[in-house]
């Protein structure tokens, strides 16, 4: 409930409010992903709690910069906001998360070629 002082409403924060290193960090992992992904595949690429991850998925979703398709999948309808993230890792890092996601795409996505195609992107990615 806002709480009124010195004339001001004082909003509690929220923890989808603040942008953090963490936070940011989870983003700029989700933003490799090729279209649709979920919480649990961030889980096991950042190793964060699932707490943490709504939570800068919140952010991001509040931002404009996601939109949440059901309770854990999300995907990314800002693509510069999309991009910048993505390129603000390392060359590096983004080359092993690269291959980290193919390897959740081929264990979680059925047989199709949208998995084949979504697949073939990152591995174009690493060559």
């Amino acid at each position: 409930m806002p709480v009124m002082r010195r004339g001001v409403v004082m909003q509690p924060t929220i923890a989808s409010d603040v942008l953090t290193g963490k936070h940011l960090r989870i983003l700029e992992f989700a933003s490799l992903f090729d279209g649709e992904f979920n919480i649990d595949w961030l889980q096991e690429l950042t190793g964060k709690k699932t707490s943490i991850i709504f939570a800068a998925l919140e952010f991001g979703a509040k931002q404009g910069w996601l939109f949440q398709n059901n309770l854990v999948h999300f995907s990314f309808i800002d693509s510069v906001e999309e991009e910048k993230l993505a390129y603000s890792l390392p060359s590096e890092t983004r080359a092993d998360l690269h291959n980290k996601i193919v390897n959740l795409l081929i264990m979680n996505l059925p047989e199709n070629p949208g998995r084949t195609n979504r697949t073939f992107r990152h591995l174009l990615y690493n060559s």
